[in-house]
C-alpha cells in the first residue's frame, strides 16, 4: 500500500511535514483510512478478518432470539455490516 501525504519539494509542503502537530494529524489520518479499508475488505486469514466473521457469528444468534422487526432489527443489521444507508 502506497500512502502519499507530500511532496517534500514543494516548500509548504515540507514545512508542514516537519510540523509536529501536522504529523500527529497527518498519523491519526492514515491509521483510521488503513483501519477503514481493512475492516471494510478484510483479507482472508487476517485478524480483521476474523473479526468480521465474529461479527457475523454473533448477529446471526441474536437473530434467531430476536424479532424480525423494531429498532433491535436495524441494529443487528448495523452490527453484522449489512445495514443499507
Amino acid at each position: 500500500m502506497l500512502i502519499e501525504t507530500a511532496f517534500v519539494t514543494d516548500r509548504q509542503d515540507a514545512l508542514r511535514l516537519i510540523n509536529p502537530r501536522f504529523q500527529e494529524k497527518l498519523a491519526h489520518s492514515i491509521l483510521s483510512g488503513v483501519k477503514s479499508y481493512f475492516m471494510n475488505t478484510p483479507p482472508p486469514g487476517t485478524w480483521f478478518a476474523y473479526q468480521a466473521a465474529k461479527r457475523m457469528r454473533t448477529a446471526d444468534a441474536a437473530r434467531q432470539q430476536a424479532p424480525w422487526h423494531g429498532p433491535g432489527a436495524r441494529a443487528l443489521d448495523i452490527l453484522d455490516g449489512s445495514a443499507k444507508n
